[in-house]
């Protein structure tokens, strides 16, 4: 067993909690409550935490089935407060550092 940091950091419901807001900037974000029950809340900003990060303002968003397996509370590791959405597309808003490919404002 290896003691080593893993290469991505994943499955982050809600970032405040977890500690990877930034303190210093806010948005609104679509949170489960619950079974049946969602609410969209101010939060902290998502920060960079992977060199590979990168953060987009979301411009549109929709959802999809497995949205509704979340909603219906059918996948048991949500917790309340979690941020849900997974279909988007938007802009660049940030980097990490060895983001190559792609620049803010893309």
């Amino acid at each position: 067993m290896s003691n080593q940091k893993p290469l991505v950091t994943t499955d982050i419901g809600n970032y405040t909690d977890a500690g990877y807001a930034d303190p210093h900037e806010t948005m609104k974000a679509l949170t489960w409550q619950g079974k049946n029950q969602v609410k969209v809340v101010e939060t902290g900003k998502p920060r960079i935490v992977d060199d590979e990060d990168v953060i987009l303002k979301i411009t549109g968003s929709t959802i999809c089935g497995s949205d509704l397996h979340l909603y219906h509370s059918a996948i048991p590791d949500l917790q309340k407060g979690d941020i849900l959405g997974h279909e988007f597309c938007g802009v660049v808003e940030k980097v990490g550092p060895k983001v190559k490919k792609r620049k803010v404002g893309e």
